[in-house]
């Protein structure tokens, strides 16, 4: 079954206390510290699920996630290095456009998470790295430069809330 992180979902805002729970058990996910088997996964699960949860699946947002410009004008880290030409958010029309150029697959199915907004299906980047020297390549940390994006946008909702 595909979990579905939708501009539809908002109906569980967090409190301050759960809202600083949630980004901690996302921070915990960044260099895997509770040893996650799919930390990736795991990642983009808590990250999108607590957006949705605070109603900022919006187009502002998806539009924002998907330009690979925007999302390494805000962090230098935040760029995917084996799929350059796209942010974190892939619109399509297919599950099951997941490949690069290349032949490589780059983003995780549709058919089993993806970001709903507007009508339109957005599939959820799979290359994602931690902090050095945990990806030991010289990787850009963009767990960390999403995480730092996803607290700011999630603490400036509750505030505003």
């Amino acid at each position: 079954m595909s979990e579905i992180f939708s501009d539809k979902t908002h109906g569980n805002f967090p409190s301050q206390n759960e809202l600083e729970a949630r980004l901690k058990s996302i921070a915990n996910c960044i260099n895997n510290d509770e040893n996650i088997r799919q930390v990736s996964i795991e990642f983009c699960r808590r990250a999108f699920g607590l957006l949705a949860d605070c109603g900022l699946i919006t187009e502002n947002n998806v539009r924002f996630l998907s330009s690979a410009e925007a999302c390494e004008k805000y962090d230098t880290q935040f760029k995917f290095p084996y799929n350059r030409s796209e942010g974190v958010l892939r619109k399509v029309e297919n599950d099951d456009d997941v490949l690069d150029e290349k032949g490589y697959q780059r983003f995780y199915r549709g058919s089993k998470m993806h970001v709903a907004c507007g009508g339109t299906k957005y599939l959820i980047a799979n290359n994602w790295f931690g902090d050095p020297p945990e990806n030991g390549k010289g990787l850009p940390s963009n767990r960390r430069a999403f995480y730092n994006w996803v607290a700011l946008q999630t603490k400036a909702a509750l505030k505003n809330r």
